[in-house]
Parts: structure tokens; C-alpha cells; sequence
């Protein structure tokens, strides 16, 4: 019997836990600001888009130091 389980990676856990935390996050701001399902809804396809979670794995320094730029 041969295991075929692969263990994830520690970003993409941590991605999905960025996620979560960022649909908490816009439930929460939904149910203080008194907005409806469809307009949570709306927050949550603009705002949580996995290339902002996700980060990109770089091989050479440089082009990691220009990443870094970009997110400032």
C-alpha cells in the first residue's frame, strides 16, 4: 500500500489562512455596517483575490527585492 499523500505547503497553508481571516474580516465589517448578503458578496469577489495572498517564489534576490517594492 503506497501513500500517495502529499503534506501542503507552509504558504498556501498560511494563504488559506489569510483567506479565512479575510472573509471573517468582511462578514464582520457586512454585519457592522448593516449590508445585505448580495453586497458582502460583492466585497468579497473584489476584494480576496488569490494573487494578493498568494505570494510569487522567486529564485534570484533581485527580482524578490523588486517584489517587495511592489507591495509597498
Amino acid at each position: 500500500m503506497s501513500n500517495k499523500y502529499i503534506n501542503p505547503s507552509s504558504l498556501s497553508l498560511i494563504a488559506k489562512m489569510i483567506k479565512i481571516q479575510n472573509t471573517e474580516l468582511i462578514d464582520n465589517y457586512g454585519i457592522k455596517n448593516n449590508l445585505n448578503d448580495s453586497e458582502i458578496i460583492t466585497l468579497k469577489t473584489r476584494l480576496i483575490k488569490l494573487n494578493h495572498i498568494y505570494p510569487n517564489v522567486v529564485q534570484k534576490k533581485n527580482r524578490e527585492y523588486l517584489q517587495t517594492l511592489l507591495i509597498k
